[in-house]
């Protein structure tokens, strides 16, 4: 038994360069490189494909179900976060503005938009299939003069699912999300 489940393992393992070059071809997926960090201070670029994803859901399976099921259904995951300085900061603002102007004309719903007086600023979209699932979402956040953070998940997110992980962890707004029953 022992010698199964690491057979399986090393598979998702061996498997995850060629998931990874499969998930820049999915219609949610995001390249948002070309922006240069900056000289001192906080650069983040995380990057789960699918193999370790589906791996996630392997361990999380049997404490967080709920958890495991929207890992399953993920096929990537970025996060890049970068801090600002006068180097880097006109490019990296300049790219997160055209993320979103290239979001917007391909076809993704702005969902939240969040301007506050110290020039912090968040938009986050997502793409819908049909009127069943998510499948992707994308978050842009530039805060202030400090930092820019750019989130892309890519892959099927449906309304029962985040429901569940609400009642799961007591978050109201997401127990009460519910699918519209036709």
């Amino acid at each position: 038994m022992k010698a199964l489940r690491f057979a399986g393992l090393a598979a998702v393992l061996l498997a995850a360069p060629l998931v990874s070059r499969a998930a820049e071809t999915e219609p949610a997926y995001l390249d948002f490189a070309n922006v240069t960090p900056a000289e001192h201070g906080e650069y983040v670029d995380i990057d789960l494909d699918q193999g370790l994803l589906k791996l996630a859901a392997l361990f999380a399976d049997k404490q967080e179900k709920e958890a495991a099921d929207v890992l399953r259904g993920l096929k990537h995951v970025r996060v890049h976060v970068l801090s600002l300085d006068d180097g880097n900061r006109s490019s990296a603002l300049e790219r997160v503005q055209s993320i979103r102007k290239s979001l917007e004309t391909d076809g993704w719903k702005r969902i939240v938009t969040v301007k506050e007086e110290k020039s912090d600023d968040v938009a986050i979209f997502a793409r819908i299939r049909g009127e069943e699932a998510i499948e992707g979402l994308a978050i842009t956040v530039v805060e202030g003069n400090r930092q820019a953070v750019v989130v892309n998940v890519a892959g099927e997110i449906r309304p029962d699912q985040i429901s569940a992980l609400g009642a799961r962890f007591n978050i109201d707004p997401l127990k009460k999300l519910q699918v519209a029953k036709n």
